[in-house]
């Protein structure tokens, strides 16, 4: 098929001719045809197409620059080839099928070789060989030296990853053993295997696997995992590039690019310390609910998300990102209590006292609302992606992200979700405070839905 025609912006927002220079805004393709071409095809449009995901390890955007290790790896091969490369963002469980689809040319995102996938694709040489899949845990947690030890023990893991089928394998072995299997809880929305380790380390959750170079690293910077290399899940082939069966020539290149550059631990500590070291990491509600803070405020909370279908456990993460349950805060900006309101919104929303718990949390879910049915209400937004916006706008504006989403549809970008397609425009144009707001929500919002269901548990 013809190349696809291509609409790349600069960092001002104007269409730009050809292929941005190092300094302009990262490479984002709007591919409007597909394209199934193998080097020299790729060679002669002049472009190839990375799709990546998202992540504070691999792919990053913030302010117009973009970081990560496979960003690294890739404008490294730039500067040795006559092609330039763009960058295309999609969810992790994306990758393959948008590459077999012919909308990308290459999938780099720390992908697993596995028996499934390479039926798929064809992955290249690794650039990451030997990798382990190895348990992690909070500091808490008794020592392990077996899987048998964690029979009927939850374990969370991230959507799309190897680790799933890998847990699954290891509770067919428990279950011939009879042994009660593992309880996989699968996360299934803007989450990454960095945030799992985040979560462990605050102690909202207990376990989880990941690569043990990435746990090895961020346990550099996450002082309460604990790290079981001896216990693994799988010893995989590999990290490595995958790209379609049909591209032999793309493939032998890349295999030639990889082994000239396999970097192992040492390229990861180096690109962990550049970019990753000042990271914030999350707090850990539970810690807060334990203790009752939020107590005084469920049932108006309840009472109001009911009156305007909000799930009452997403706003009470709200509350706890912006204010810890703290009825007293106040910003430096002037946002008074629970719900950080402005007085401007307040006045809008009918609330007459922001200082009173009661109207204040009225209030900002009235404004949620407010901004759900007046910007985001169209049905080609799904309902929780609709929630997302609001998010957003609640913390930067409904006209910011308005642009936002415009933006995202110039680009060729899903302008109807924010994970993995708006929030990428908002890294860039406005860094990262609503893309953190929105991922934090979220976070806590699994947890508080956790904490829930571990509180049934109990009672039955």
């Amino acid at each position: 098929m013809g190349a696809p025609s291509l609409n790349i912006s600069d960092s001002s927002g104007s269409a730009a001719a050809g292929v941005l220079d190092e300094q302009s805004a990262p490479l984002i393709l709007r591919v409007t045809e597909k394209f199934m071409g193998d080097l020299a095809a790729i060679q002669k449009r002049g472009v190839l197409r990375v799709l990546v995901t998202h992540n504070r390890t691999n792919f990053f955007l913030a302010k117009g620059r973009v970081r990560g290790f496979e960003y690294e790896m890739f404008r490294e091969l730039e500067k040795k080839s006559t092609f330039k490369v763009a960058f295309i963002p999609v969810p992790f469980s994306e990758l393959i099928p948008a590459l077999l689809r012919g909308h990308g040319d290459v999938a780099a995102s720390a992908l697993t070789v596995t028996p499934e996938r390479s039926a798929q694709v064809a992955f290249t040489q690794p650039y990451r060989p030997n990798v382990f899949e190895i348990l992690v845990a909070h500091k808490d947690a008794p020592a392990i030296t077996s899987w048998t030890q964690l029979a009927g023990e939850r374990i969370h893991v991230v959507a799309g990853t190897s680790y799933i089928g890998h847990l699954k394998d290891i509770n067919k072995a428990l279950v011939a053993r009879k042994l009660d299997p593992l309880r996989i809880e699968i996360s299934k929305r803007g989450l990454a295997t960095e945030d799992m380790l985040e979560m462990v380390n605050s102690g909202a959750f207990r376990y989880t696997v990941a690569d043990q170079y990435l746990a090895e690293l961020w346990a550099k910077a996450l002082p309460d995992v604990r790290l079981f290399p001896n216990v693994v899940a799988a010893q995989s082939g590999g990290l490595a590039w995958a790209v379609r069966p049909n591209n032999p020539k793309l493939r032998a290149m890349l295999d030639r690019y990889a082994a000239d550059n396999r970097t192992g631990t040492l390229m990861g500590n180096i690109l962990f310390k550049r970019y990753y070291a000042t990271t914030k990491w999350i707090k850990n509600p539970l810690f807060d609910v334990d203790r009752s803070r939020a107590a005084p405020y469920l049932p108006v909370l309840k009472k109001y998300c009911k009156q305007y279908n909000f799930d009452w456990r997403l706003i009470a993460a709200q509350a706890y990102q912006e204010s810890q349950f703290r009825a007293d805060a106040v910003s430096h900006s002037g946002a008074v209590g629970l719900m950080q309101l402005m007085a401007p919104t307040a006045k809008d929303m009918g609330c007459k006292d922001r200082r009173d718990p009661d109207e204040n949390l009225k209030a900002g879910i009235k404004y949620m609302h407010w901004l759900r049915k007046n910007y985001f209400s169209d049905d080609a937004i799904s309902p929780p992606a609709q929630v997302d916006f609001a998010l957003a706008a609640y913390n930067c504006g409904p006209g910011r992200v308005r642009q936002l989403r415009r933006k995202a549809r110039e680009r060729g970008m899903d302008a109807n979700t924010w994970f993995g397609s708006v929030e990428t425009i908002a890294l860039e144009v406005v860094g990262r405070e609503p893309v953190t707001y929105v991922a934090n929500i979220n976070k806590y919002f699994i947890i508080f839905s956790l904490l829930l269901d571990e509180m049934e548990a109990r009672d039955e």
